[in-house]
């Protein structure tokens, strides 16, 4: 992300720069007590404002007028040729390693990257948790749309105002929109944060506090005696930004205004004619080497870390690991700096004119375009040749279905037992080498989710749910499914034993957000809003005097130690607290074990040369691991214990294709195919719990 440099460039603010985008990336490299590097997207902000303001101004003041083709065609010089070299590499990189689903994801994503508008995508795609949670390798390409956007708009507002208003004047009038869109951003973010994180309006006073710097500092300098303090001061917001802040924060909001005013100070100081130590440090020569490869380096870092880890040995260290990939980023990010920024910013010759390269814009989303589609025609060939080979193995392997299988020890009921038998023959075949079963149609799976039927769940921000029944509405019996999307996972077999059985059936459950009392980290869902809906939803619960309160969570999910306490004793004792609450609404209480997770099921099952074996799990990952600590909670309390594990796996180790049925439908959610197959099996594990059940039958 850069705007237009100066002619005669300022050191320290490419040494700004290269801060800026080395925060960016060791927050995204996880690297500990750095989380709010990503602050570092919001000084690139800031910087951008301020250069290109400075340019217009200074084209208005030379000129007379300011032109808007000529800015245009200076932005596609600058900015086409490295993203587009970026999308194409990895659209094609993945057309040939990774499973068709993502291929088609990844040229949907690149697509909305090329038109500049990833954040509007991204949006709506963060604000559905039933989206494909996997990142995608374009995701930041965000805060580049967001930049485009804003210069859409910005140059055309200055050509029209600068003839028209006094230098007086204008910074005032570019501080009544600062503040509309500081205002907006509070309350967006307040309201739907994730949209208000990719949000241009939200944004906006981001980039208007470096255009009203540049406004106010035109032709003014900063007293030498100042410039030392201040910088400081903007080094010292930067930085606490970056530590203090957490992916978790409600940003950008009134936060942002903390890396902002960092930026704006460090750029204030560097106006002076002797600038401090501060600005002179950030002026030293490995720094501006890092601020003038900055812009590809935020371009290659995020697909590197994203898809880089996977192809690296197994057994490398996680710091190992880090560091390898971030010097890959650096490496490819000096090669694009050289072979294509540079080359381009030299070819205004070639162009005869900053207009002229307007053409740019089109010739790199139609080069977008083709390779997008090129990579999806390779993947789908590829794809074909996979499923006539899993034919031909499964004709040539009859006998090696195998029969006799055993249930697993833990498997209860008729229904129970053969449903363990099935899953123990499952695994046969995986020891067998089997390849994914050619009639498992994988694009589809994503839509073999819950939420398509059964919706009636609160989303990130709702903290209430509209009333619906499933199963038999007629019936007098009431058993009401609390928790998050782990609870809303097993509606299509609770439809299916309250149509059988006859009892009404009510979701009381918001994604993301447990049945139980704890304290839990995540920027869609501020914490207000969970408490909010559990205490609307015992209020509602009350209401409904139900017969049996069926209570189902992803265990500590988004959860870290705090006040002292580790995750596994918040845990504890907010499952104690929150089933005492249940139970004082419904005579019956049952509470579901978790299930475990596994490898994103669209990804292993298409990848090429994929077989079963890629997909299964054991029930030594998280999820299953702390089913002990929820189980213990329930000690001294009436609440039965549902070990529902046995349903989707046999002696430790779980499939992921059944009888050619997707056992999940994403890395931790059961698919409705498979919740309804394992209904009548359920059904059984709740036995004497659905007492109220047995009565209605």
């Amino acid at each position: 992300m850069r705007g237009e440099v100066r002619k005669v460039r300022r050191a320290d603010i490419q040494g700004l720069r290269a801060l800026a985008v080395t925060l960016v990336v060791l927050a995204h490299a996880g690297v500990p007590h750095l989380a709010g590097g990503f602050i570092g997207v919001d000084v690139f902000f800031v910087i951008s404002g301020f250069l290109i303001t400075g340019l217009l101004l200074r084209e208005q003041a030379s000129r007379g007028r300011i032109s808007i083709p000529s800015f245009y065609g200076r932005r596609a010089l600058r900015i086409l040729p490295a993203a587009t070299v970026v999308l194409i590499s990895v659209v094609a990189l993945l057309s040939v390693t990774a499973s068709t689903t993502r291929v088609d994801r990844a040229a949907h994503d690149a697509g909305w990257s090329a038109l500049s508008l990833a954040n509007v995508h991204f949006a709506r795609i963060g604000t559905d948790y039933f989206a494909d949670q996997t990142p995608s390798p374009f995701q930041h390409f965000w805060s580049l749309a967001v930049e485009e956007q804003f210069y859409l708009v910005w140059p055309l507002l200055l050509a029209l105002a600068a003839p028209r208003l006094s230098r007086r004047a204008l910074p005032w009038a570019v501080g009544v929109l600062f503040l509309a869109s500081l205002v907006w951003s509070m309350v967006d973010t307040a309201s739907s944060p994730v949209a208000a994180y990719f949000s241009s309006t939200a944004r906006a006073y981001e980039l208007l506090g470096g255009v009203i710097l540049a406004i106010v500092m035109e032709r003014r300098t900063l007293p030498d005696r100042f410039s030392g303090p201040v910088a400081l001061a903007g080094l010292v917001l930067v930085l606490v930004a970056a530590v203090e802040l957490s992916a978790g924060a409600a940003f950008p909001g009134y936060l942002g205004l903390v890396p902002v005013a960092g930026a704006v100070l460090l750029l204030l100081a560097g106006t002076a004619s002797r600038p401090g130590l501060v600005s002179r440090g950030l002026g030293v020569r490995p720094l501006t080497f890092v601020g003038d490869i900055s812009y590809s380096l935020y371009l290659w870092h995020w697909p590197v870390l994203i898809l880089g880890r996977d192809a690296l040995p197994a057994g490398w260290s996680r710091p190992v690991e880090t560091v390898v990939l971030i010097a890959v980023s650096v490496a490819l990010a000096t090669l694009s700096y050289y072979f294509v920024e540079r080359p381009f910013l030299d070819a205004k010759r070639l162009f005869a004119g900053a207009r002229r390269a307007l053409v740019l814009w089109p010739v790199a989303l139609a080069t977008v375009a083709v390779t997008c589609f090129a990579g999806q025609a390779y993947s789908g060939h590829v794809e074909d040749v996979r499923q006539d080979e899993a034919s031909q193995w499964f004709e040539q392997h009859q006998d090696k279905i195998p029969t006799g299988i055993k249930a697993d020890p833990r498997a209860t009921g008729k229904q129970g037992v053969a449903v363990s038998k099935r899953i123990g023959a499952a695994l046969a075949l995986v020891d067998e080498g089997a390849p994914i079963p050619p009639g498992l149609d994988v694009a589809a799976l994503g839509k073999d989710n819950w939420h398509r039927k059964f919706g009636c769940a609160a989303g990130f921000t709702e903290v209430k749910v509209r009333h619906c029944v499933y199963g038999d509405p007629d019936a007098s019996t009431v058993v009401a499914v609390v928790g998050d999307s782990h609870a809303g996972h097993w509606m299509p077999a609770l439809d299916l034993l309250g149509r059988r059985q006859h009892f009404q059936l009510v979701p009381v459950i918001k994604v993301g957000c447990s049945a139980f009392d704890v304290k839990q980290e995540f920027a869609a869902m501020p914490q207000d809003k969970c408490d909010a809906f559990r205490t609307w939803s015992r209020q509602e619960l009350d209401r409904l005097d139900p017969d049996v309160i069926i209570a189902s969570t992803r265990a500590e999910l988004w959860m870290k130690p705090q006040g002292g306490k580790s995750v596994d004793q918040q845990w504890r004792e907010g499952v104690k607290k929150g089933v005492r609450a249940l139970s004082a609404l419904a005579p019956d209480v049952a509470v579901f074990s978790d299930i475990p997770h596994r490898p994103d099921p669209d990804e292993c099952l298409a990848a090429p040369d994929a077989i079963q074996r890629d997909c299964m799990t054991t029930e030594k990952i998280p999820g299953t691991k702390f089913n002990h600590v929820t189980k213990s909670a329930l000690a001294g309390t009436d609440a039965h214990w549902i070990e529902v594990v046995p349903l989707v796996c046999y002696r430790g180790r779980c499939p992921e294709v059944v009888d050619d049925k997707p056992v999940y439908y994403d890395d931790s959610h059961l698919s409705v195919t498979w919740a309804r197959h394992i209904g009548p099996g359920l059904g059984e594990l709740l036995g004497d719990t659905m007492k109220a059940s047995r009565r209605a039958g």
